[in-house]
This record gives structure tokens, sequence and C-alpha cells, in this order.
């Protein structure tokens, strides 16, 4: 079996980085040898599951934004948000 992450900044409609991983993630676990799963570091929409194929893991990292968390991650060791992730 393969498993594929795809980690971005935010799951919403209204991004355009979320609505093609919505795509391709939708499309790949139509394979059943595949296993899917969407990490979103910052925002997450839960509405937003229901476009997606059940078989889609959905694991939020931190849940939250505010301005400037961005700035305060890259200050972080990158080791340690890899790890994370």
């Amino acid at each position: 079996m393969k498993k594929i992450c795809f980690a971005f900044n935010h799951l919403e409609y209204s991004g355009g980085v979320s609505r093609v991983a919505i795509g391709i993630a939708n499309h790949l676990a139509e394979n059943p040898n595949v296993e899917v799963t969407l990490r979103p570091l910052f925002k997450y929409e839960k509405s937003i599951v229901s476009q997606l194929n059940p078989r889609i893991v959905v694991r939020p990292l931190f849940g939250f934004y505010f301005r400037g968390f961005a700035q305060i991650l890259e200050k972080l060791p990158k080791k340690f948000i890899h790890n994370i992730v």
C-alpha cells in the first residue's frame, strides 16, 4: 500500500491550494492501494470534509491561525517542525 500525505497551510473552500489538493486526493483515494492523508497546518474548515472521499484522513496540525503565526514558526528549528508534521 502506498501512503501519500499532502501538507499545506489552510484547508478551506476559498483556498486554491486546498481545492486542488482535495481534487487530487479524491482521485487518488479511488485506488484501493493508496492511503491519502491531508495535513493542514493552520486553518481547518470542518465543512470541507463532506467533499472528501471517506477513505481520506484529515489530520490538522494546529487548527488555528493568527497574524504572525507563520513568522513564529519560522523561528523554530526545521527539524522540530518536520517531526510534528
